[in-house]
């Protein structure tokens, strides 16, 4: 099998650097003047609000990862890399609240958009079925963190079959690919040989 590259236009490494280090100072901004004033009156709202609106906004989402064709499919993958960045309001709204941040929560957002960088938008074979589950999960997820406490059983769930079913797509993509590249360097081992027969002769 061979592994999708895509060759962008434009540099995302870049882009991705600057959002991450805009995110890192409003963030730095927020927590000392919460942590200096107290929290923000209406954060909680804000936060609250942006949940249920990711929640919905995650529905479309989903439909394009699933439904996209192959002629749009960088599109619907760049979208799913941007979300990644849009997901820095989740810690700057619970910042501005004066909750502390968990430090997986930190480290989860700040690596995300340059994993989806690396594996969605550079390389692409079988993202979907991850991309999918994943957006599925948040769906559920972020209506939890809205106010549906109805969903949070199927959270575990959803996480586990995401990360289950994502590992073992990771697995055999690296497998196969790693197959594909030891064939190759077997095939032009053997050319090389049987070049220098040809010359020795």
């Amino acid at each position: 099998m061979q592994v999708e590259r895509t060759a962008i236009p434009y540099s995302p490494v870049a882009t991705t650097l600057v959002h991450t280090l805009v995110f890192v100072l409003l963030w730095t901004i927020l927590q000392h003047y919460a942590t200096s004033h107290g929290p923000f009156p209406v954060a909680r709202r804000i936060s609250k609000l942006h949940n249920i609106l990711y929640s919905i906004l995650n529905i479309p989402r989903l439909g394009l990862i699933l439904l996209s064709s192959p002629h749009n499919d960088f599109l619907a993958r760049r979208i799913y890399h941007l979300i990644r960045i849009y997901e820095y309001l989740d810690i700057l709204t619970v910042c501005a609240s004066g909750s502390p941040i968990a430090l997986h929560f930190a480290v989860h957002h700040l690596t995300t958009p340059w994993l989806t960088l690396c594996r969605v938008l550079y390389n692409s074979d079988g993202w979907r079925i991850g991309a999918a589950l994943n957006v599925l999960h948040h769906v559920i997820m972020y209506a939890y963190f809205g106010g549906l406490t109805s969903v949070r059983r199927m959270l575990p769930v959803t996480g586990m079959v995401q990360l289950v079913i994502g590992l073992i797509v990771e697995a055999i993509i690296v497998r196969e690919s790693i197959q594909d590249e030891r064939g190759l360097f077997v095939r032009e081992l053997r050319q090389g040989k049987d070049a220098e027969k040809v010359n020795g002769s």
